[in-house]
């Protein structure tokens, strides 16, 4: 799969680009790309995929994914969906590395945890501790629930088969008690945040190909457990 990315000549706007791709075989419509004016497009002769989004001085930046045949252009679409979903004016990003130090004199004692299953590892603070899982949260996909003793603070790891990052970030769109989904970079994977103010939650949902994982911390609505939570998903990475 390749990936280019270029700004346009200026006076190249978005009405232009979406009636010249009309003009071809290639299916374009009008997006909203987290908040941004766009056009995505799909050409299945050329094996092409593509968006158009405008820039903070109304210039044109156009991305252009490929595939070498057929087989793989159907294999990427995945991760195509997953690529426009990362499209973000202004995305969060967080590092360990910037934050470790935070992390570290929060809780000396805070430690790295490993998911061997799902290839993920992710520091804990003291509090928290590894909770047995039963069948149920097993079959349900759940490959993690650590809390503290009263149950009050925790988190759970869940993993989705056939549901990639994009495909949830719609699912959670309509749901009236789930904030936005903000797209955010976790050393450099491509992910997104929500809240739900029902349960008093909040959740990271990683990219995992056509698979995702979430995440789910709680409460959300504690202040010191909130930053704890901050020191958590930045400290994601692949094992």
């Amino acid at each position: 799969m390749t990936v280019t990315v270029a700004e346009t000549p200026k006076g190249y706007d978005l009405d232009q680009l979406a009636q010249e791709l009309a003009a071809t075989t290639t299916t374009a419509a009008y997006a909203d790309l987290n908040g941004i004016p766009g056009v995505v497009f799909d050409n299945m002769d050329t094996m092409v995929s593509g968006f158009g989004m405008l820039t903070d001085n109304n210039g044109l930046i156009t991305g252009v994914v490929s595939a070498p045949s057929d087989d793989q252009y159907e294999a990427y679409k995945p991760y195509i969906k997953n690529i426009l979903l990362s499209v973000s004016p202004s995305m969060p990003t967080l590092n360990w590395e910037d934050i470790e130090a935070d992390a570290k004199k929060a809780d000396p004692d805070g430690d790295f945890v490993t998911f061997d299953e799902i290839h993920l590892k992710m520091w804990v603070p003291s509090i928290l501790t590894a909770q047995e899982l039963t069948e149920e949260d097993a079959e349900e996909g759940c490959y993690g629930y650590y809390s503290d003793a009263d149950e009050e603070f925790g988190f759970t790891v869940y993993y989705y088969d056939d549901q990639t990052i994009a495909e949830y970030a719609e699912e959670i769109e309509g749901y009236d008690n789930c904030t936005a989904p903000v797209p955010t970079m976790v050393n450099g994977y491509s992910t997104f945040t929500y809240k739900n103010t029902e349960f008093d939650t909040s959740s990271v949902v990683l990219n995992a190909g056509k698979d995702c994982v979430e995440l789910t911390f709680w409460p959300a609505s504690d202040e010191d457990f909130s930053r704890l939570t901050t020191y958590m998903i930045a400290s994601i990475v692949n094992n």
